[in-house]
């Protein structure tokens, strides 16, 4: 969800339809002002939607290949990540992934704790029952690696909200992106 200029997606499409799975990448912004705004979006929606998959039962997304089908990735523009059994009432996923989520302006703890705590509930009911959610933050954003209080204070309180919202933490990682960062916090932006 929330794939600023479709890079991250364009880069793991390939990828993903060679081994059958399906990719739905979305972002906020509605198509005319995606393509506007982001210099690579044309691009990088033309790469994602015209990836085709390798045949594979692709009920996981609720979907059944008959006979020659072909299928592609889906690129959506308009998705609110707060709001995703909106977009797909009938969907379960398998997993989501959230990379840098970010309120707009100037960094404002309080907005984006309630950024990712909607984002984390509105997760949960579109998730897979063995599913799993990925959310890539910086450093100190998480909270998990806090060593005083006025650390954990100030970080967005993930862990806090991932269990408030009946999901587990499993796994802590470090970050390491391998994909062009065309549009590294809105760089493309005017």
């Amino acid at each position: 969800v929330g794939d600023g200029d479709l890079s991250y997606s364009a880069q793991i499409a390939a990828d993903l339809g060679d081994c059958g799975v399906r990719l739905t990448a979305t972002v906020l912004e509605d198509q005319a002002a995606h393509h506007r705004v982001y210099e690579r979006s044309i691009q990088n929606t033309e790469t994602i939607s015209t990836t085709k998959l390798s045949p594979r039962d692709h009920s996981a997304n609720g979907e059944q290949q008959n006979g020659d089908e072909q299928f592609h990735h889906d690129v959506q523009f308009g998705v609110d990540a707060t709001q995703l059994i909106d977009h797909f009432p009938k969907t379960k996923f398998q997993k989501i992934i959230f990379n840098f989520p970010h309120w707009r302006g100037k960094t404002n703890a309080k907005h984006n704790r309630k950024l990712v705590s909607d984002f984390l509930k509105s997760a949960g009911h579109v998730l897979d029952n063995d599913g799993s959610i990925e959310i890539a933050l910086c450093q100190g954003q998480g909270g998990m690696g806090s060593e005083t209080l006025q650390e954990w204070r100030q970080s967005w309180l993930v862990p806090a909200f991932a269990a408030e919202h009946g999901l587990l933490l499993r796994k802590l990682e470090q970050y390491t992106p391998e994909y062009p960062q065309t549009s590294h916090r809105g760089v493309d932006r005017p």
